[in-house]
């Protein structure tokens, strides 16, 4: 297990990261490149629910995220059988130069241990020249001819959503956290994915209001377009107020939040027409009068 990984400057200058890695990717792609698991030559066992735990993010993310880099990406390979995943280029930055490094025979351990032999060839094909040299006799030419032909699949389009496929097998309560933090993400331009327990929350919002859906993005709706009226959506002091969104506190004030909209059964108000009519119904002061009076 390793103390430390060494990240180089130009990992921020990368074309890809710039051009299409999100604030999440980026995270995520550290971690996958410095977690406690790493090994040397860039292949390490790992399970899903670890990198939950370790991340915070809900397991149903991490698929996504594991998908993402994989099949848009391409930056890694994760085999769910073994559960190990290999970082593409980790030997192009961190790979041996010559043979008698420490580092060649730590690596040549490491590939020993590696059960599925073709992420062997996923790694070292991306490595520099020296280094692909120096590794080339431990990739096998099946596992050579299997990389290629993985090469070659086709990219997923841009536009083709990744994570649609994993998104229909997740829990129907899933959608309370995935559509708040989606009004969140077009409010503040900041992508964060629901943690476990934001679904937590959500599961339990969700059984509360017999999964009416509607009901629940009415009531977000209402809590992001009038946030200034919501002492809890809000702070700073008065005419300086700044939004103050919270996925708990959504949560903790639903109540409060239908009460104050439309979404909440209320007592009906009569219209001016009815209420008008209901007056005209009444005897005026003179039929009063004249009863009284038959009285006497």
């Amino acid at each position: 297990m390793a103390v430390f990984r060494t990240i180089q400057c130009s990992f921020w200058n990368d074309p890809d990261l710039v051009d299409s890695f999100t604030p999440e990717d980026r995270y995520f792609y550290l971690y996958l490149m410095t977690n406690e698991h790493t090994s040397q030559c860039g292949i390490y066992q790992i399970s899903i629910k670890q990198i939950a735990f370790e991340t915070g993010y809900s397991i149903e993310t991490v698929k996504a995220l594991l998908d993402r880099f994989e099949r848009l990406h391409k930056r890694i390979r994760y085999n769910h059988e073994t559960k190990e995943l290999a970082v593409r280029n980790h030997l192009k930055y961190n790979g041996p130069t010559s043979a008698q490094d420490n580092t060649f025979k730590r690596i040549v351990q490491e590939f020993g241990q590696v059960q599925d032999r073709s992420l062997i060839g996923y790694v070292v094909n991306a490595a520099e020249a020296p280094c692909k040299a120096l590794l080339s006799p431990f990739v096998k030419e099946e596992e050579k001819d299997k990389e290629k032909e993985q090469e070659e699949e086709p990219l997923p389009s841009p536009s083709e959503p990744v994570q649609a496929e994993k998104e229909e097998e997740a829990p129907p309560h899933f959608a309370v956290a995935n559509h708040w933090y989606a009004r969140y993400a077009r409010e503040t331009s900041r992508l964060i994915s629901p943690s476990g327990k934001d679904h937590l929350r959500g599961r339990e919002l969700y059984q509360r209001l017999s999964g009416d859906m509607a009901l629940i993005d009415k009531a977000i709706d209402m809590y992001f377009d009038r946030w200034e009226d919501l002492w809890y959506a809000r702070k700073g002091k008065r005419a300086h107020y700044t939004p103050d969104f919270s996925f708990a506190c959504f949560c903790s004030h639903i109540d409060a939040l239908l009460a104050e909209s439309s979404t909440a059964p209320t007592r009906a108000t009569p219209s001016i027409t009815e209420a008008e009519a209901a007056w005209n119904a009444l005897p005026d002061d003179a039929d009063y009068l004249g009863r009284e009076d038959s009285h006497d």
